[in-house]
């Protein structure tokens, strides 16, 4: 498990006396990097300075809100120098902060005028913004919106408004980091805005140290080695494993702030066999019968932070090597999944589920449905004895929608066949479900009665959440 804490404050002097110390207990949690975030030019020259002593830190170089009155004309060119050096990964933090000042959103201009320059600085050296926003949040939003035309990437850090808020921030491109604060025990509203609004997708981990200690440490100096809570309370949010989020939220600093390390990260496109929560998902393909427009494939290569993209199509031999030996007791069941039809090979999905029934697993199929196209005959006599579950994704009622929504390579007869598969597949395997991604005017019920009428179950899938 390596985990990215994406800002804390390593030159202020609080860890002056036992920065090393600090360091190694972060690397003993799993915290493989971190982003020291400056705050001034003088913080921001230290923050440089400390990512070319360590390997495992990178710098961020910025004008927090409450510097803005004390920055000069040869303070802006001592940053732009900054912003070239090579471990510098992102402007900030910068923004607007009314909590001391609630009356600069009146006469105040010069927070304005400094999150202004460094949005230009972002734009001008293609480097994200590390965003401050409190008790600022129209006024933040409304700079951001003149300017996003530009494409602005960035963080809005240590979120702490609304869901109203966080889905602007969203719709701007940005991701949003959490703090300590998550742990806190009145940090309800923060807890269902991450579970309700916030896709993990689009979430970094940050401790803020040596402020916003975790409820656990409270009244304590802050550190990197501190995330570990911090991904106790999102697992349990987001439904996930501390693995997964950990490994999600890595995988999204390193695409916003392009981390790069060779033993951190293998983004050899085969994975061929990932682990999310407690079930192991085999990738056999990316080809696909369907061309669904919402279909995840079309836009990333990522689920929850596994990259899907395979290079060639693995053999029966590089499956089954993919599979942990112990996989019976590490997971509660095997899914052939992945990126593409996993049907377009079902000879290795009769083969690994041989080798996986031997080992007395659960096997869970998720289709489209076109089995019976693809191979030309009925083949669900052939899954019996070898699937515990089907899962049939079904994104539209009737042949003229199907062929509209999935575009799918068999033309308007697929719709039909479809439904006689799912008529079969129940003969010979246990359990059978209908899936729906719940896309913008999806009428579930009418969805759930076409499952009863089928004598299936049905699990309604969210929109634009894969995993």
């Amino acid at each position: 498990m390596t985990i990215i804490d994406t800002h804390a404050h390593l030159d202020f002097p609080e860890f002056a006396g036992d920065l090393d110390e600090v360091l190694k207990r972060a690397k003993e949690n799993n915290i493989a990097f971190i982003i020291t975030v400056g705050t001034n030019l003088k913080s921001s020259l230290r923050a440089v300075e400390l990512a070319g002593k360590y390997p495992q830190v990178y710098a961020s170089v910025g004008l927090h809100p409450h510097e803005a009155d004390n920055i000069t004309g040869n303070d802006w060119k001592e940053f732009t120098k900054l912003v070239s050096n090579d471990k510098v990964v992102a402007i900030g933090e910068t923004g607007l902060d009314f909590h001391k000042k609630p009356d600069a959103r009146v006469f105040d201009k010069a927070q304005e005028k400094a999150f202004i320059r460094q949005l230009i600085l972002s734009i001008e050296h293609n480097k994200p913004l590390i965003i401050h926003d409190r008790e600022a949040h129209s006024e933040c939003l409304s700079i951001l919106r003149r300017l996003i035309g530009s494409e602005i990437r960035g963080v809005a850090h240590c979120f702490s408004a609304d869901k109203e808020v966080a889905r602007e921030y969203l719709n701007l491109g940005m991701f949003i980091s959490v703090a300590g604060p998550i742990t806190y025990p009145n940090a309800n509203q923060l807890r269902e805005t991450v579970k309700d609004t916030i896709p993990v997708e689009r979430l970094l981990l940050e401790t803020d140290c040596p402020f916003l200690a975790p409820q656990s440490k409270r009244g304590e100096r802050n550190e990197p080695a501190y995330l570990v809570y911090h991904l106790e309370e999102l697992s349990k949010l987001y439904g996930l494993s501390t693995e997964d989020v950990a490994r999600i939220t890595s995988v999204n600093a390193k695409r916003l702030f392009g981390i790069e390390s060779a033993h951190l990260w293998s983004d050899s496109s085969d994975a061929i066999a990932y682990a999310i929560r407690n079930s192991l998902y085999l990738n056999i393909t990316n080809r696909c019968t369907s061309k669904c427009y919402f279909c995840v494939t079309r836009f990333s290569d990522y689920v929850k932070g596994h990259n899907l993209r395979l290079s060639k199509e693995p053999s029966l031999d590089e499956i089954i090597s993919a599979i942990p030996e112990d996989v019976q007791t590490r997971y509660k069941e095997v899914v052939f999944c992945g990126y593409g039809e996993p049907t377009l090979r079902l000879d290795i999905i009769k083969e690994v589920s041989r080798y996986l029934k031997k080992k007395e697993m659960k096997v869970r199929l998720n289709t489209n449905g076109h089995a019976n196209l693809i191979a030309n005959r009925s083949v669900s006599p052939e899954l019996k004895g070898l699937l515990d579950s089907v899962s049939v994704s079904v994104n539209a009622l009737g042949p003229e929608e199907y062929q509209k929504t999935c575009q799918p390579q068999f033309g308007a007869k697929t719709f039909d066949k479809v439904l006689e598969f799912i008529k079969e597949v129940k003969m010979s395997v246990p359990y059978v479900e209908i899936t729906t991604v719940l896309r913008p005017g999806i009428d579930v019920k009418q969805f759930q009665k076409f499952a009863q009428d089928f004598g299936v179950d049905f699990r309604a899938r969210i929109y634009n959440e894969v995993g």
